[in-house]
């Protein structure tokens, strides 16, 4: 629910995570029709919207991914002494 305060607009956490959900489910819907049928990918997220594991090669590539992209984040916040 969406209330004005003194001229601004307050959005409840609830009705964002609902928004990013609904693009989430859509986003790996058309992703996965870009994945040849071979590889036996469905999708990053269930039934109930939330996220598998790694079912399958594609689960699997992109959680390999997303490690390596989280590890060179963490190096770099280390790095310039963010962390502190």
């Amino acid at each position: 629910m969406r209330n004005k305060k003194n001229g601004v607009h307050h959005i409840k956490n609830q009705e964002i995570m609902g928004v990013e959900g609904g693009v989430a489910y859509k986003y790996w819907n058309e992703f996965s029709k870009a994945i040849p049928e071979k590889y036996d990918f469905e999708s990053r997220i269930d039934s109930s919207r939330r996220a598998t594991g790694a079912g399958d090669m594609v689960n699997a590539m992109l959680n390999y991914g997303y490690a390596l992209l989280e590890a060179e984040c963490l190096r770099a916040i280390n790095a310039v002494g963010l962390d502190t």
